[in-house]
C-alpha cells in the first residue's frame, strides 16, 4: 500500500482492513493445502455454523446468523456445492427457500479440518495480538458501535453539530413563519397549508423547529389520532439546507417522542418529496 494511502489515516481503513482480510485468506488457504485438505478459508463460516446446525438451514437464516450478505452466502454455498462439501434441496415448507445441509463427503472432511484448527486458532492469536492482546474485543466494541449508531448517522452529528431540535413554542412563530414561506415558495404544486403549530398541540400532538445556528431550517408537525398513534401531518424543510440531514434528525425524534408514549406513527397520505417518501421507508414509517 502506497505511502499517499497510509498518511490519510482513518480515511484508509476500509482498504487496510480489506487488503489485511485478502492476505488472512491467501495465507489461510495455504495453510488447508499444506495439509492436503481442499477448503477455502473464505467458506469457513458458512461450513462451521452448517457443522453444528442437527437441522437443515436456509440461506436468510444463514445470513442472519454469520451477519453475511444474503449474495456472499449463496456465493459461498455455490462453491462448496461445487465442491460436493454441501446438499441443497428445496424446503417443502417453502418453495421460495431451499435447505442447506453438509454432505457425506463435508462430514468426512469436517474431522480432518477439526485436527488443525486448534493450532490454526493459536497462530491467528498470536498474530493478532501483536496488535492488542484484546483484539477479539475490540472488534466487538466496534461491531456493536457501528451497530448500534451506524457510521454515516455520525457523520450527520459531525457535518451538522450546531443543529438543535426544539420542542415548539409561542415564542417561535416568526421563525416557522419564515420557514414555511420558504417552503412554499420552493413547492412546484399548490398544496394546502399545514394546520397552525398551536392547533396541533392543542389537539394533543407535538411540534419541532430544527435550528441551525439559530436559523430555521427544518420542522415536523404530528398530528394525535387518537390516545396510541399519531400521524405526520407536515415536514417543513428549508431548501437551501441540507434536507436529508435535518429529515432524518426531525424523524428520529418523531419516533422517539412515539415510543415513549407507547404509540404507533403514521405518515399521512399527502404527497411528499422522493427524498422524504424514501425516508419513511428506511424508517419504517408507513402510510395510512
Amino acid at each position: 500500500m502506497s505511502d499517499e494511502i497510509l498518511k490519510s489515516g482513518y480515511l484508509a481503513i476500509g482498504s487496510r482492513l480489506r487488503q489485511l482480510l485478502e492476505k488472512l485468506y491467501a495465507d489461510g488457504d495455504r495453510v488447508y493445502a499444506n495439509q492436503g485438505i481442499e477448503f477455502k478459508t473464505s467458506w469457513f463460516s458458512v461450513f462451521y455454523r452448517l457443522s453444528f446446525s442437527k437441522t437443515p438451514k436456509t440461506v436468510v437464516a444463514l445470513a442472519n446468523e454469520i451477519g453475511f450478505s444474503h449474495i456472499t452466502i449463496k456465493n459461498v454455498l455455490r462453491e462448496l456445492q461445487s465442491a460436493q462439501l454441501v446438499e441443497i434441496s428445496m424446503n417443502p415448507l417453502d418453495k421460495r427457500s431451499k435447505h442447506v445441509v453438509l454432505s457425506v463427503q463435508g462430514r468426512q472432511l469436517l474431522g480432518d479440518l477439526q485436527k488443525i484448527w486448534g493450532s490454526y486458532a493459536q497462530v491467528l492469536k498470536r498474530v493478532l495480538d501483536t496488535g492488542h492482546p484484546d483484539f477479539i474485543n475490540i472488534i466487538k466494541r466496534i461491531e456493536d458501535e457501528i451497530a448500534e449508531k451506524p457510521i454515516h448517522t455520525q457523520l450527520n452529528e459531525v457535518v451538522s453539530p450546531s443543529l438543535q431540535l426544539l420542542d415548539y413554542h409561542p415564542l417561535m412563530k416568526e421563525k416557522y413563519t419564515l420557514l414555511l414561506n420558504k417552503h412554499i415558495r420552493h413547492l412546484a404544486e399548490c398544496l394546502p397549508p399545514p394546520p397552525s403549530p398551536f392547533q396541533i398541540i392543542q389537539n394533543g400532538g407535538f411540534v419541532w423547529l430544527a435550528l441551525l445556528e439559530s436559523k430555521p431550517v427544518g420542522a415536523l408537525l404530528l398530528e394525535r389520532n387518537s390516545h396510541n398513534s399519531f400521524e405526520i401531518n407536515s415536514l417543513i424543510l428549508d431548501p437551501q439546507a441540507n434536507e436529508r440531514i435535518i429529515a432524518t434528525k426531525l424523524l428520529g425524534r418523531c419516533l422517539t417522542r412515539c415510543h415513549e408514549n407507547n404509540a404507533l406513527i403514521f405518515a399521512g397520505n399527502q404527497t411528499t418529496p422522493p427524498l422524504i417518501t424514501q425516508l419513511y421507508m428506511e424508517l419504517g414509517i408507513r402510510r395510512y
